[in-house]
């Protein structure tokens, strides 16, 4: 986890409940109650976060401005790949991969164009699902016979001898 990471999930817990405790950071990006002692004891020495054990996280004025500008980006790219019919576990994977590298002119770019497609209500087609592998043999109820996945043949390739 990056600090981004730690000060954009205060953001939007403080956005939301008004509050933040280690717990509900510790919930919500999945890591352990320590983790987030330890990081915010840095974040803290760096003048991101205003941190007291057992009392609510802050964010100083540095760290909101951080953390908004991570919350953009995610935003950002979350309504672009909504908007493409991208799955959501899917989303959350890319993004998070994506949104610590995204340089500002790209950032404006995706924004643009989301708000181009958006102006045209452009809608893409939802993927389609992966095919299945044909099936040799349907299984029945009661029959104990294997499904077997039936595998392309090759095509021979080079020329063949004939015996003679």
């Amino acid at each position: 986890m990056e600090k981004e990471d730690y000060l954009e999930s205060i953001y939007n817990l403080q956005t939301e409940y008004g509050y933040v405790r280690i717990s509900d950071v510790a919930k919500t990006l999945s890591v352990r109650k320590p983790t987030v002692t330890q990081m915010m004891q840095r974040l803290h020495e760096e003048g991101y976060v205003v941190y007291e054990p057992y009392l609510k996280l802050q964010l100083t004025e540095s760290g909101k401005r951080i953390a908004r500008r991570v919350a953009e980006r995610h935003h950002v790219l979350e309504t672009f790949l909504t908007i493409l019919h991208i799955p959501q576990n899917v989303q959350k994977k890319d993004i998070h991969g994506i949104e610590h590298c995204l340089s500002p002119v790209t950032l404006e770019r995706l924004r643009q164009v989301n708000n181009f497609l958006a102006k045209n209500n452009f809608k893409a087609a939802p993927l389609k699902q992966a095919r299945k592998p044909k099936q040799l043999h349907k299984k029945s109820k009661n029959s104990k016979k294997k499904v077997r996945n039936i595998k392309p043949r090759r095509k021979k390739t080079g020329t063949s001898k004939k015996n003679t």
